[in-house]
């Protein structure tokens, strides 16, 4: 049974054209996935895939899996629910149980020193909000986080740091 597969966008130059093809592999718990319940996933800007899982993320370079832990690697949680790239090819952590639970915490790892650090370290500044109060946070192509609370509050994290863009109107409601 397969139990994840992997598309990965590889561009292919043998005919001498610069052509972009797919190539799948599939990987799955006997070639190391550290747990049979896929998150998420995404790839860094060095081409690694980044795997969240019920236990662990995991990185794939292709050939083979490395994992990181709560107990190995100070994770605030082996259960991961989402992950980002933002705009300094850093990558965050989402832990949640479900989707309409609160986040129970967000880390971001360097993924090339591997560091990991809790969110509020990573941004060097207390947050103008708790992590438990974050609904959702939605990537753009620039590498731009867009935060918004359950206060619906909208929040943007970029190269000049986290500030709040604005909050919604309550429905019904005319400005």
């Amino acid at each position: 049974t397969v139990l994840f597969a992997i598309g990965m966008l590889v561009s292919i130059g043998a005919t001498g054209q610069d052509q972009d093809y797919w190539k799948i592999q599939h990987i799955n718990t006997s070639d190391g996935l550290s747990n049979r319940f896929v998150n998420a996933f995404v790839q860094d800007s060095r081409g690694y895939t980044w795997i969240a899982t019920n236990f662990g993320l995991n990185r794939y370079d292709g050939y083979r899996l490395d994992l990181f832990t709560r107990e190995r690697n100070n994770l605030q949680n082996n259960s991961i629910y989402q992950l980002y790239n933002d705009v300094n090819d850093h990558i965050w952590i989402m832990y949640r149980d479900l989707f309409y639970s609160p986040v129970r915490g967000i880390d971001v790892i360097d993924p090339i020193s591997f560091r990991i650090q809790p969110l509020e370290s990573y941004l060097g500044q207390g947050l103008p909000f708790a992590v438990e109060d974050i609904f959702t946070i939605h990537p753009d192509s620039s590498g731009s986080l867009f935060l918004i609370t359950n206060k619906k509050e909208v929040y943007q994290y970029n190269n000049d740091g986290l500030s709040l863009l604005f909050t919604m109107e309550e429905e019904g409601t005319m400005g």
